[in-house]
């Protein structure tokens, strides 16, 4: 029994580990990766873990009143698993979060962090709640004297259950497994220990929770997941690729985390209005020119949609997710990239810091959905960085998705924040690509929702030259076609 309970413990600590992550993962998708939406998930499990504890420490079979009597320990264990998986089988589905919030923007509620509140306090607070009374209810097994031998144990095991949790749910569960399949297994678990708590005469409590592990299943299997569309859903991402019907050019959309990063046809031409942009003005002269490749860096590789059709320059592209080249290739593009196309799996701010490389041209494509855009990627420090990697006389290209009218701060602070770096930048507003006729719950069009190119050759001797022009000093006579 002793054993068991420890079992149980190290469950309880890996399961509520493992719903927090899975929780900040699915909202991802849905409101972004902020600390202010996951600083609510983190809140929405501690304070009710907490609550749990002290309710769990304070449950007493005999209640205060004469006559009457609580349910036992084991059965309100029992009850606390059985309610905590059946509501965790819903939250952790992607397919009711979609739901919800699609429910959301019915009721004309956009507001990230009160959505992130919302689906907190019906899908995780109370799971937590019941799920933290473990602990201070298994100790109830234990004798008086044995029990203060183990108080320390306890919570040992209920850490190490956080510990596996933490990792073996983002490092190997979901990133080889799925998101999906990592909700099954964490549901799994709880049902797997309510089979060895019920006795005999508690048979009930297995029939409930056959039916719980079957719900999480028809909501989170591999059948269910594919018919949302849905080709990966790893510990990065949830990417999708979209098709039109009856469309003889076969076009074809890279959507990941509700973010539209890439389109491609049969035809191999860029069809979002920022991808011809880009194409036009910055990959199509060096194509076509003569000389020695150029090398090109792209940070957010997308759908490898930049400089699709050059075999003549070398390209590195880097991405979080190491499954976007395997998941275009086999259903964006459908063929191989060309030799001169290289692909590097990691975090562009982790490689832009460690480069020593310098590049003939850098294009920023990691901004393509409002709601989530990477904190990390929007610092001075990080455009120093990829200022550092370009060379002397090279070009900067960053697509955006933002207010193309300055309407909002963060308009307005990325701006300044970019010219900071890069004095002289040019801001061209590009028209939002046309989305209508796809199937999917693409995000509400507003205002802000337009993509707007940054592009420059970066002379690094400019960053000397603040020089401006006053009615008692003006040299622009002098200036004219010299080299800054």
């Amino acid at each position: 029994m002793v054993y068991f309970l420890f079992l149980l413990i190290f469950t309880e600590g890996f399961v509520v580990l493992a719903t927090e992550l899975l929780a900040v993962r699915l909202m991802v998708p849905m409101v972004g990766s902020a600390t202010d939406t996951v600083s609510v998930i983190i809140a929405a499990v501690l304070m009710p873990l907490a609550f749990g504890y002290y309710a769990g420490g304070n449950y007493r079979v005999r209640a205060r009143k004469p006559g009457k009597r609580k349910a036992s320990v084991r059965m309100k264990l029992l009850r606390n698993l059985v309610t905590a998986g059946f509501i965790l089988s819903f939250g952790l589905s992607m397919i009711v979060i979609n739901m919800l919030f699609a429910a959301f923007e019915a009721a004309g509620i956009y507001n990230r962090v009160l959505q992130t509140a919302v689906y907190a306090a019906i899908f995780i607070v109370y799971p937590v709640f019941l799920l933290g009374q473990t602990i201070p209810l298994a100790s109830n097994f234990f004798t008086q004297k044995t029990l203060s031998q183990l108080k320390g144990r306890m919570l040992s095991f209920s850490t190490f259950g956080s510990f596996a949790g933490s990792i073996l749910t983002t490092l190997v569960l979901m990133t080889y497994f799925g998101v999906h399949n990592t909700v099954i297994f964490t549901i799994g678990l709880l049902i797997f220990i309510l089979f060895f708590l019920a006795r005999k005469k508690q048979r009930i409590f297995h029939t409930m929770g056959l039916a719980i592990f079957g719900i999480a299943f028809v909501l989170n299997n591999t059948y269910a997941i594919t018919n949302e569309g849905i080709v990966s859903d790893n510990r990065y991402a949830t990417v999708k690729v979209l098709g039109r019907d009856n469309d003889p050019e076969h076009t074809r959309v890279l959507v990941v985390n509700n973010g539209y990063f890439a389109a491609y046809s049969d035809k191999k031409k860029p069809l979002f209005d920022y991808l011809k942009f880009i194409d036009e003005h910055y990959v199509a002269p060096i194509r076509d020119a003569k000389g020695p490749p150029k090398h090109v860096l792209v940070l957010g590789g997308g759908g490898f949609t930049v400089g699709m059709n050059d075999t003549k320059n070398d390209y590195t592209y880097v991405d979080i997710n190491p499954d976007i080249k395997h998941i275009s290739e086999t259903y964006l593009l459908r063929e191989k990239l060309t030799p001169n196309k290289h692909f590097i799996p990691e975090d562009a701010r982790a490689y832009i810091r460690q480069n020593k490389k310098k590049y003939n041209m850098v294009v920023l494509d990691a901004y393509t959905a409002i709601k989530a855009l990477p904190p990390s990627l929007l610092t001075r420090e990080y455009f120093m960085d990829v200022r550092r990697a370009l060379k002397d006389g090279s070009t900067i290209v960053m697509n955006v998705i933002a207010c193309p009218n300055f309407g909002d701060k963060l308009s307005v602070r990325l701006d300044n924040t970019v010219r900071s770096v890069f004095p002289q930048i040019n801001r061209t507003v590009a028209a939002p690509p046309d989305y209508s006729g796809w199937k999917d719950y693409r995000d509400k069009a507003g205002d802000c929702d337009a993509n707007v190119i940054y592009s420059t050759t970066v002379h690094h001797a400019d960053r000397d030259d603040l020089t401006i022009y006053t009615d008692d000093k003006n040299t622009t006579f002098m200036d004219k076609g010299k080299n800054p």
